[in-house]
């Protein structure tokens, strides 16, 4: 699961970079631009991974639940 993450994060920051690049924009602004950006992605990437985890595991355990009763 971390290793899709870091990749979409990858391939999201380069993107970017690519884009600012041929804006026009200044390599030194286009990597502070993308770097923030790359930053912001896989916080928000983790966050989203995380609360998938904990509902999948609230699921088995409801389901466990039912199961038994």
């Amino acid at each position: 699961m971390q290793s899709v993450i870091y990749q979409l994060t990858l391939v999201i920051g380069l993107a970017m970079l690519a884009i600012l690049l041929i804006r026009g924009v200044s390599l030194q602004e286009a990597l502070i631009r993308s770097g923030l950006v790359l930053v912001a992605v896989l916080f928000l990437l983790i966050i989203a991974g995380n609360i998938l985890r904990l509902s999948m595991r609230s699921r088995e355990t409801e389901e466990g639940e039912i199961e038994e009763s």
